[in-house]
């Protein structure tokens, strides 16, 4: 018997799983284990991760119809979820994550758009990002099948936003009226998100990502400001990935902006800067929220003054990030680790992946975590 079959019919209490296969095989055992116990398999159930072939959705269909009680679902078999299916199968899922592949369409500056179409992806992204004029993401009907279903106990929603996608997340929101977690991987420049998540009582996090090749940054500082009227209450994520280099002056009003937003916990940024120096971000620092909780600094330079900054300033720092930096100072480093040390009422955890340090040494990957036991509960 396969192993997921033998597994299930002897733990017929099982409450938790989480099954990562490309096996056919293993996908056909869920379905036969079911089958094989009717009346008593996973009623228990209550959290279920599936990673399996995307031909396998029938067979994890035939898990989920006797999961009543299932709050957690993921899976990565996509092309042919019915999100429907999903969450009028288990109404009482509060997590439903579901891998949503893309195409891309990629079009060039002075190229014609049936030679990009034959061309290859790979081919494609080695072009360089100020040749890009367009990119956009086309789902597969992930969203349309959720457009009239309403789930009012669903708790966390994700989702890669499209160019077009503004009404079809507004229904969405309409119809999960209980979400408490909210993150949204944008593409283009918005300006309704303050009013979006207004009927969203619950909400608590909210988490945005901005991925961005165009040039145009003045209304790229103005969607920032719109964000300065979001409710006292929520906790805010922002994911800033601006890929061309940018002049000082448009760095200072996008920094400034987001600098602006009270309600910032955790800040992400991947700015290419002109110049060798970090004193943009120095600036940022010095004016952002004390309340930063988690630190993202990608492909800039870290020097001295901004680490001593970081490690003095913000109290209630738990995670700091450094990737693909350039010229980080380990003066800097030292100060922020025995600061830390001395200071910190938790922990904090330092992530240095792919950096180049000011004596010219890398480093590939370092974690360290400062401060209290950070399994404490393994302990006890």
């Amino acid at each position: 018997m396969p192993f997921l079959s033998s597994l299930i019919s002897v733990c017929q209490s099982l409450t938790h799983l989480t099954c990562n296969t490309t096996s056919l095989v293993e996908a056909d055992s869920l379905q036969q284990s079911t089958l094989e116990h009717n009346s008593e398999i996973n009623h228990n159930m209550r959290f279920l991760r599936l990673g399996l072939p995307d031909s396998s959705l029938k067979q994890a269909m035939e898990v989920l119809v006797r999961c009543p009680d299932l709050r957690y679902f993921s899976s990565s078999s996509v092309n042919n979820t019915d999100a429907r299916m999903v969450l009028s199968t288990c109404p009482k899922l509060a997590y439903f994550e579901c891998q949503i592949y893309a195409k891309r369409y990629l079009q060039w500056l002075h190229h014609d758009i049936n030679d990009i179409q034959s061309s290859s992806l790979e081919q494609q992204s080695h072009q360089t990002s100020t040749s890009l004029i367009e990119l956009a993401l086309e789902p597969i009907s992930f969203e349309q099948q959720l457009h009239d279903m309403h789930h009012p106990h669903l708790q966390r929603l994700e989702l890669n936003v499209t160019q077009e996608g503004e009404e079809i997340i507004r229904t969405l929101l309409q119809n999960t009226p209980l979400v408490e977690e909210l993150q949204l991987n944008y593409y283009e420049m918005v300006d309704y998100i303050p009013t979006m998540i207004q009927s969203l009582s619950n909400l608590r996090t909210l988490q945005l990502t901005f991925n961005r090749t165009r040039t145009i940054y003045e209304e790229f500082a103005s969607m920032f400001q719109g964000l300065h009227q979001l409710p006292s209450h929520l906790s805010v994520g922002i994911v800033c990935k601006l890929y061309t280099p940018l002049s000082s002056p448009d760095i200072d009003d996008i920094l400034t902006s987001i600098a602006g937003i009270r309600q910032l916990k955790d800040i992400y940024l991947h700015i290419s800067l002109s110049t060798d120096s970090d004193n943009n971000l120095i600036s940022f620092f010095e004016r952002v929220s004390h309340q930063i909780e988690a630190i993202t600094l990608c492909v800039t330079p870290v020097s001295s003054s901004l680490l001593s900054l970081i490690a003095h300033r913000f109290r209630h720092l738990v995670h700091l990030r450094l990737l693909f930096c350039t010229r980080v100072n380990l003066d800097g480093l030292r100060t922020l680790v025995n600061t830390k040390t001395r200071t910190s009422a938790g922990t904090l955890s330092l992530e240095i992946e792919d950096c180049a340090f000011e004596d010219g040494a890398k480093t590939d990957n370092i974690s360290v975590c400062i401060g209290q036991d950070p399994f404490p509960s393994l302990l006890q």
